[in-house]
């Protein structure tokens, strides 16, 4: 509750989020508890279907943003695969047209507002 009250930015424990990787708790949970509290109540995440993840492994052989581009002209039959080619594409978009300013933001600034 002190923390989220002293913090001067929209951080994650603003939605009742709590990421033990964020290295601000530790300055107010001890190890042990911060592994209880990962631990509590663990939901393994499904894998993904294979054809998706070979699509994936696919596309993170890419070297620049013209490569992956190049991989992303030919649409999928998969539906989980169009559904990602879709997404990267439309990122592409944003970013072209300034709706994702990375000019003079870091990641973690980028993260506060998701």
């Amino acid at each position: 509750k002190e923390y989220a009250i002293s913090c001067n930015y929209k951080h994650p424990v603003h939605s009742l989020i709590l990421d033990t990787s964020d290295k601000i708790w530790k300055k107010h949970f001890v190890e042990e508890e911060l592994l209880d509290i990962k631990a509590y109540n663990n939901k393994r995440l499904n894998d993904l279907p294979p054809s998706l993840q070979t699509y994936i492994d696919h596309l993170i052989t890419s070297a620049n943003s013209i490569s992956l581009k190049k991989k992303l002209v030919q649409e999928q039959t998969s539906p989980a695969c169009e559904w990602l080619r879709n997404i990267i594409l439309e990122y592409i978009r944003l970013f072209r047209w300034n709706y994702l300013p990375l000019t003079d933001q870091l990641e973690g600034d980028i993260m506060r507002r998701v």
